[in-house]
């Protein structure tokens, strides 16, 4: 499955909710997407822009 900013969030997502923001790693990040930890940085520049994404994302589904 190719990745995409979407995907990443959304894994990303799933695995602060399990184990706490301070837990997020890309490795870990990669790992859950089966994917080569290198190859996240073709659409997310870095950690903290997962995060915004994130932040992004559920802050969307509070819009009206």
């Amino acid at each position: 499955m190719p990745l995409t900013e979407a995907g990443i969030y959304t894994a990303a997502l799933r695995l602060i909710d399990a184990d706490g923001v301070d837990a997020l790693t890309m490795r870990k990040l990669a790992t859950a997407l089966d994917a080569n930890p290198m190859s996240l940085y073709h659409h997310i520049p870095n950690k903290e822009a997962v995060l915004r994404g994130v932040a992004r994302m559920v802050g969307a589904q509070f819009r009206t």
